[in-house]
C-alpha cells in the first residue's frame, strides 16, 4: 500500500522505475517524487515514512479549521440574537 502524497495529500501516486535512479514513488497531482531506491519496496517504505511523518500536521490543521468554523458559527448566532433582543 502506498500512502497519499506528503506534499499535496493527493491520492494519485504510483511507483515509477527509471534506469538511472531506480524505483521511486511519484505523485501525479503535484509531481513530487522520491526518494529513489534500488528496491521497489524500499522506495514505497521511504515514501510512506515521509507521508506518515506529515499526516499528524494535516490532521491537526483539519481539526483547527473545524474549530475556527464552529467559533465563527457561534459568534454569528450570538450576534443575531443580540440584534433580535436589542
Amino acid at each position: 500500500m502506498i500512502f497519499q502524497c506528503p506534499f499535496c495529500a493527493g491520492d494519485r501516486v504510483e511507483v515509477v522505475f527509471n534506469k538511472y535512479d531506480g524505483y521511486f514513488v511519484y505523485c501525479d497531482d503535484c509531481q513530487a517524487g522520491g526518494p529513489a531506491r534500488t528496491d521497489k519496496q524500499d522506495a514505497i517504505d521511504s515514501w510512506n515514512f515521509a507521508s506518515s511523518a506529515t499526516w499528524p500536521k494535516r490532521q491537526n490543521q483539519a481539526k483547527l479549521d473545524m474549530t475556527v468554523g464552529q467559533l465563527l458559527d457561534a459568534f454569528k448566532r450570538r450576534s443575531y440574537w443580540k440584534k433580535g433582543k436589542g
